[in-house]
Order: structure tokens, then sequence, then C-alpha cells
């Protein structure tokens, strides 16, 4: 959330700076300081997805913690329920970006698990609802939805 995309840490030292500033500035408790893995964060700079989401910055294309709130029918929450009842789903997207006219979901997952594959079966329904209220809100078509597990440092698709 508070990572700079448009010009991010580059070297440890620069990381250790950022979060001393943040945590001066009251963005960070220094509990939570303690808890970010540098290495994880220098290696999810690197990613595709993170190059990515950088251009997207600097081209005013990011956005980082959107709130949302979606109706549903209530048998999408539990097939049980009735249909003709409609459930509020809300939610806070961590970010997606515009790419070629079309939306980027990103997602990030802290969970250990061992395959990617772990995370799509846990999270697809959660990436359902927001890519619907994405495409909703925005009018446009959500072309890829990207999970990026900070345990395994890799991205896993969804679409």
């Amino acid at each position: 959330e508070l990572l700079d995309f448009v010009n991010p840490p580059a070297s440890y030292g620069e990381w250790q700076a950022a979060l001393a500033q943040m945590v001066q500035s009251g963005k960070l408790s220094e509990r939570q300081r303690q808890c970010i893995y540098i290495q994880k964060m220098q290696g999810f700079l690197q990613s595709d997805i993170a190059k990515r989401m950088s251009i997207a910055a600097t081209q005013g294309k990011l956005h980082k913690e959107q709130s949302f709130f979606l109706g549903v029918s209530a048998n999408m929450v539990k097939p049980e329920f009735p249909k003709e009842e409609t459930m509020l789903v809300q939610g806070i997207i961590d970010a997606y970006f515009e790419e070629d006219g079309e939306l980027v979901l990103v997602d990030y997952k802290t969970d250990r698990v061992e395959q990617g594959r772990e995370l799509i079966e846990r999270y697809h329904v959660q990436m359902e609802y927001y890519t619907k209220a994405l495409e909703q809100a925005l009018g446009k078509k959500v072309k890829e939805v990207v999970l990026y597990s900070l345990s395994l440092e890799q991205e896993v698709r969804l679409r």
C-alpha cells in the first residue's frame, strides 16, 4: 500500500531508510516495520507484475487500496440462499491498473503455501467479486487477475 512504484527503494539501505521514514511519519508502526522482509519486497519489485505496476504508476494509472461495495444474488454467496435476495459484499482491492484500455487486478497474498494452485483454490471466489466490482464501477474489462505470493515469491495468474 505504501510502496512508491514510481521511485521504489533500490538497495537494502534505501529500503531501511524508507521504512524508517514511514515509521517516523506515522504511516507504519515499529511493529509493522519489523514484519517486513526487505528481501521479499526486493524480489517482488523484480517481478513482471511489479514492473508493469511501476509503468502504470508513472502514467497515473495505478490505483491502490480501493474500497468497494457490490450487490450480489444471495445464492452466489451460498447456493442454499434464495437467489431473489441480494447480499452486500464489501472489500478492499490491493491494487489495479489500466493497461491498453483494460484492467489488471493485483492482490498480494502472504499465506504460506507450497504451490500457487492452493491460492487459486482459496481465493478464486474473492477475485471474482473484485473483478465484477471493478468492471461495474469502471465500465472496463478486467483482462488479468494476478495474485502475488510473498511466500512463494511468484505471480499466480487466475486469468
